[in-house]
């Protein structure tokens, strides 16, 4: 007889008990701290939602005009599409665990740099599906 994981894993002291109050993942989006990249991110193998913090959609996707204008010509949608491509090989890789960390090289908004850097991002899975976000925001 084969047993299931669920009967090896521990039990918490809050087995059972009910959340006074929980802050749900829509709630965060609608608050403007993670945005939903679900729609692109099915571009590139995704099957279900996907967010990036706050943080990783500032400093690591967003472009604007003002930025190619300063640094060097790149869009909003080409690196999104590179965080999230990057995301998903890490994944794949992972054998699909419910984490793995993955790094990609970015040029840093904001100032005047022109060269990429290594940044490294962290990509969770629950049952709210996958959020990609900097280590130091876990």
């Amino acid at each position: 007889m084969t047993e299931s994981r669920a009967e090896h894993t521990p039990k918490s002291a809050f087995d059972g008990v009910e959340p006074a109050y929980s802050y749900t993942l829509q709630q965060s989006v609608d608050d403007g701290f993670h945005v939903d990249l679900t729609e692109w991110a099915a571009e590139v193998g995704y099957t279900g939602p996907v967010h990036v913090t706050r943080r990783v959609w500032d400093e690591l996707i967003e472009w604007e005009k003002q930025d190619t204008e300063r640094q060097v010509y790149q869009d909003t949608r080409g690196r999104g599409h590179d965080v999230l491509h990057m995301a998903g090989l890490a994944a794949r890789n992972n054998r699909g665990d419910w984490f793995c960390e993955f790094e990609l090289f970015v040029v840093p908004r904001g100032g005047r740099g022109r060269k990429a850097r290594k940044v490294k991002l962290w990509q969770e899975a629950n049952a709210d599906g996958v959020t990609i976000l900097f280590p130091e925001e876990h």
